[in-house]
């Protein structure tokens, strides 16, 4: 059984605009298993469809600007990281807040939620990018 899921957690103290990075470790991952993907996802309400989420980012174990699948778990376990642009977190409207989730989908197709709750940004001073 992959380790209990963390509800209700927060991120915050991050400004919109800015680069956010997001690791989590996964305990528990069934012996002969991995984790074969990844997804962070942000919605304005619980209920709303993946299709109208205001941001949604896959990794797998190949880097990438989203992040990656930073440990698969073969021993156990895993890790995932995930990676999001300036652009990605403007898509936040600042102090206001957002469900979010992390998934997992594992080798033998099983699919876990390992972390859950909200999310809210601050608003940036600074608009320069370079």
């Amino acid at each position: 059984m992959v380790s209990l899921p963390q509800y209700r957690q927060r991120i915050a103290n991050f400004v919109c605009g800015d680069s956010l990075r997001i690791d989590r470790t996964v305990r528990g991952i069934p012996s002969g298993v991995t984790i074969s993907k990844s997804y962070f996802t942000v919605k304005t309400n619980q209920t709303d469809v993946d299709a109208s989420a205001v941001l949604q980012l896959s990794v797998t174990s190949t880097l990438t600007s989203s992040g990656q699948v930073t440990d698969t778990g073969s021993d156990g376990t895993g890790a995932v990281r995930f990676t999001l642009s300036p652009a990605n977190t403007l898509l936040l409207t600042p102090s206001t807040s957002y469900y979010f989730d992390i998934q997992l989908v594992l080798s033998d197709s099983g699919l876990y939620t390992i972390s859950k709750g909200t999310i809210k940004g601050l608003q940036q001073i600074t608009i320069a990018t370079s």
